[in-house]
């Protein structure tokens, strides 16, 4: 496989992604609805592969479930999953602030310092769809920051899960 191939190949994983992440914290796929593979692969215009491949990063990231006999749904969100996810998605966030405290460079406190004053001109604009997509930037970036791969990881599955929790609330 060429370099041109592998790049359209993660190309086209990343548009299908993208596309299913997007429509289930929109709630535009609501829990529980069945994600039927072709009528994806037709709508994008993909092969069954990257849409498979992005069911599975979904999946790791708790935002679909493979279910016997009814295939891929979105994921099913419960008072207790709500629960739970809050209570870990603290845990998480006081280990990245304790790490990136430490480990974060200029750059990166410069940036966490614009995501707060963005935040605060949103709120006070009454701008709150941005001010929820800078909150959430704020997030990312102390993550990030902590400069441990594993944290981060599991840190952004959990922001993807709170932020599809507070647009489905809405």
């Amino acid at each position: 496989m060429s370099m041109g191939e592998a790049d359209t190949k993660k190309y086209k994983q990343a548009l299908a992604y993208e596309y299913l992440k997007n429509s289930i914290i929109t709630g535009r796929l609501p829990p529980e609805k069945q994600l039927i593979e072709r009528e994806i692969c037709e709508k994008l215009g993909l092969s069954r592969t990257p849409v498979r491949e992005a069911f599975r990063q979904l999946g790791s990231e708790g935002l679909v479930d493979f279910l016997p006999g009814r295939g891929v749904v979105v994921a099913s969100l419960t008072l207790e999953k709500a629960r739970q996810m809050y209570e870990l998605k603290q845990a998480l966030e006081c280990m990245a602030a304790r790490l990136c405290a430490q480990r974060a460079g200029e750059k990166e406190l410069e940036a966490m310092s614009e995501c707060i004053r963005l935040h605060e001109q949103s709120f006070a604009l009454g701008k709150m769809s941005m001010a929820a997509d800078v909150d959430l930037q704020f997030h990312v970036l102390l993550l990030e920051g902590s400069a441990s791969p594993m944290l981060e990881q599991s840190g952004k599955a959990l922001l993807l899960q709170a932020r599809r929790l507070s647009q489905l609330a809405v």
